[in-house]
């Protein structure tokens, strides 16, 4: 039987985080015959009470040390994160594979199933991706993971924009990582790096692992297994925008620097006079500036 721990990374909103607790523990209890799962959630230096009101709610509703609750004492970013947990769970059994979960999205049921039975049929697949269907639209805002154009240090999401009744009737992409947001890592490929890269506040984690495959590794989609995403490009909030914005901006730059720095200028341009014509249609300031910050703090020697 597979070992699968599941990570959520939760930052300042528990309500979020619960719901996708919810729609977790039910996925494992039906599946609970096939595979045997843990549940492990990891504040990441939430300065509100959201480590405490997911500690009470696990108390009072969850039986069976199911899930396993961890704080960070401050917010080190999703690698460093999620890294919090895949160690914890390393130490206490024998893992198979982790599956890292965004806390704004839903599992639907039968999604580790569907999961386990790609596993024995393609145990080459270093990393496996599900269905990832935007929760506004109920359309697919990824099919497993994105196409990447180095040269402009940007990606397309696989099939984005079809309905999910489309999707056995095409053939599967050809993919150049998995999408960030529902990632299931088989733990060889995790121990051998000591976990993601750290040097990664907010992506691009998901292109360096792919850095280091295997030749005999490969990315899959899992198309059965679905979740529904909340996240992606749907926030209105200008503030986190321009956090984002930023962090993109500058794991690209770290990146391309890292592995293909003939495209660094290309991507330099890309991000610091492409954003900015982008982000009028916002009329947000900060989105503008973000990767000229990014570029800068890119550009700063390390003290």
């Amino acid at each position: 039987m597979l070992n699968i721990a599941i990570i959520i990374l939760n930052w300042e909103n528990a309500p979020a985080t619960l719901e996708c607790t919810r729609s977790v523990l039910d996925d494992m209890d039906l599946s609970s015959e096939h595979v045997h799962s843990h549940l492990w959630i990891v504040d990441n230096g939430s300065s509100d009470q959201s480590a405490d009101v997911i500690k009470n709610w696990v108390n009072t509703n969850v039986a069976d040390n199911l899930v396993t609750v961890i704080e960070n004492p401050e917010n080190t970013g999703f690698s460093a994160g999620m890294n919090k947990g895949i160690f914890a769970a390393a130490k206490n059994a024998q893992i198979n594979y982790f599956w890292l979960l965004n806390n704004d999205l839903t599992v639907e049921t039968g999604s580790l199933i569907k999961l386990s039975q790609s596993i024995m049929k393609d145990p080459a697949v270093a990393i496996w991706g599900p269905t990832v269907i935007d929760a506004a639209t109920l359309k697919v805002q990824c099919a497993g993971g994105c196409i990447y154009y180095r040269w402009l240090g940007k990606e397309k999401r696989a099939f984005a924009g079809l309905k999910t009744s489309q999707l056995p009737h095409i053939e599967p992409p050809a993919l150049d990582y998995i999408y960030g947001a529902a990632m299931l890592i088989k733990n060889e490929l995790l121990n051998r790096l000591h976990g993601l890269n750290e040097d990664y506040f907010l992506y691009y984690e998901e292109l360096d692992l792919v850095e280091h495959l295997n030749t005999s590794e490969t990315l899959g989609w899992c198309q059965g297994a679905k979740v529904v995403h909340k996240g992606g490009d749907s926030s209105t909030d200008k503030k986190a925008k321009a956090f984002a914005a930023y962090h993109a901006a500058l794991s690209a730059f770290k990146y391309t620097w890292r592995y293909h720095p003939l495209c660094l200028p290309s991507v330099i341009l890309f991000r610091v006079f492409g954003l900015p014509l982008f982000a009028l249609r916002y009329k947000n300031p900060r989105l503008a500036l973000a990767p000229f910050r990014a570029l800068r703090d890119f550009l700063r020697p390390a003290a």
